[in-house]
């Protein structure tokens, strides 16, 4: 039980760190010796993490549904993501039981989490349609584990010049509606599972939601002071100690 409450809190905080919880949770599988079970308990983890999104921005998913332009974008998003993640699945799958192809996807992570320490004066805080695009096109790269949602749609949205908080906000909250779809494509595996791993998946599932939480929290204060390039630099020190020492 332990083991599946560490690979919850791993993912609790992972996935709203840009450092790639999917990469985190193919390297901590392996450390930890728990076998391969598909993807049906890294989608209930995420569960977690999703239900502590729409806890945390409660207020701004309400306004945003009433809101037709925005739910436009939102749906941008979501459509041009999968467009781009439902073909890759059989290749996401091979990536979870190689920790090595993740660690060299992490380097990616990495890389644009540092060029976001170059950029300076982004100022607009209304996102566009192409915004909108880009989003979703990261967003879509980023079912391979090794490259982080939070961190490569942030960054996608930086270089697009949009301001840190609305990109915090809109990253996360446009990215609902994908997370959501995933778990609901993989709803029949995870009622099987539960009926012999149910205590380990709600035991993974609530480590998840609390950490992803008190994340959240952490994040917003990291993205506005502009601290991602510190996290690239993990994920670099990350992907070559995987490479060299878990095969």
């Amino acid at each position: 039980m332990i083991k599946y409450v560490i690979l919850g809190a791993v993912q609790g905080v992972t996935e709203f760190f840009p450092v790639s919880s999917s990469a985190h949770l193919v390297i901590f599988q392996k450390i930890l010796g728990i076998g391969n079970g598909g993807l049906v308990f890294p989608v209930v983890l995420h569960l977690g993490t999703l239900l502590a999104t729409i806890l945390y921005f409660r207020r701004d998913i309400l306004r945003m549904a009433f809101n037709k332009k925005q739910l436009l974008l939102t749906a941008i998003v979501t459509i041009i993501t999968g467009l781009i993640a439902f073909p890759a699945k059989g290749l996401v799958e091979k990536m979870f039981v190689s920790p090595r192809l993740a660690s060299l996807a992490l380097l990616v992570t990495g890389a644009a989490l540092i060029l976001t320490g170059r950029l300076r004066g982004a100022v607009k805080k209304d996102v566009s349609l192409p915004d909108a695009a880009v989003m979703g096109a990261a967003q879509g790269v980023a079912v391979l584990p090794g490259i982080s949602r939070s961190g490569v749609t942030i960054s996608a949205l930086l270089l697009r010049g949009i301001d840190r908080e609305t990109c915090f906000k809109f990253s996360f909250i446009a990215g609902i509606p994908a997370v959501a779809g995933a778990a609901l494509l993989d709803a029949g595996d995870i009622t099987a599972a539960c009926d012999g791993s149910g205590a380990f998946l709600l035991a993974g599932f609530i480590a998840s939601f609390t950490c992803g939480l008190l994340t959240l929290v952490l994040l917003k204060r990291v993205i506005i002071k502009s601290g991602l390039p510190y996290f690239g630099y993990y994920c670099l020190l990350a992907a070559a100690a995987t490479f060299i020492f878990i095969k």
